[in-house]
């Protein structure tokens, strides 16, 4: 994984469709309620960083690896 303090390549804020998809995608792996605690909260795959943070520096692909791990059953 890069370093968390790298900034995204093609662009520095969350585009809206790209939280979008996040949301989703992790409220298809818990309640809603959880979703943004998920997002705001440290993450083990994410190296201890916050999801809403990897989504902002470097685009939704880690977030959605993290959000894939979690469903299996691996890191939260």
């Amino acid at each position: 994984m890069d370093d968390i303090h790298e900034p995204r390549q093609d662009e520095s804020p969350v585009r809206d469709d790209d939280l979008q998809i996040v949301v989703t995608r992790a409220a298809q792996v818990w309640d809603r309620a959880v979703v943004n605690d998920w997002l705001w909260g440290a993450n083990s795959y994410l190296d201890g960083a916050r999801p809403i943070d990897v989504l902002y520096l470097r685009g939704p692909a880690e977030v959605l690896e993290a959000l894939d791990v979690a469903e299996s059953g691996g890191f939260a």
